[in-house]
């Protein structure tokens, strides 16, 4: 179901978050489905649900890519929200996890 999520994300958003959700307590790809769930509601500014998904997808996965996202992509909602220290944290604990993630580095610049 996660690959059917991806195809879709772009242009069938409600199929890619049913997608999501039926694997987002899968073993395996939880955590990045969790992940692509937040991803959606940052990009529809929904900022409660998409913490509240990247703060899951962290606690799903030991994949420091995913860790990665879900970190930056939390800080960028934090950052939105006003929420400048808290973002900054984010931003630092996502370069922790993906040392050559260039987004998190501009991001703590």
């Amino acid at each position: 179901m996660l690959p059917q999520g991806i195809a879709r994300d772009r242009y069938w958003e409600d199929d890619a978050l049913t997608a999501y959700a039926a694997v987002a307590n899968d073993a395996d790809v939880g955590g990045e489905a969790s992940m692509r769930l937040g991803a959606l509601h940052l990009k529809h500014e929904r900022s409660g649900e998409a913490i509240l998904q990247f703060d899951r997808a962290q606690t799903l996965t030991r994949d420091p890519y995913v860790i990665y996202l879900a970190r930056y992509f939390k800080g960028r909602v934090l950052e939105g929200n006003s929420r400048s220290d808290e973002a900054l944290d984010e931003y630092r604990g996502a370069a922790a996890a993906w040392p050559t993630g260039q987004a998190a580095t501009v991001s703590l610049a």
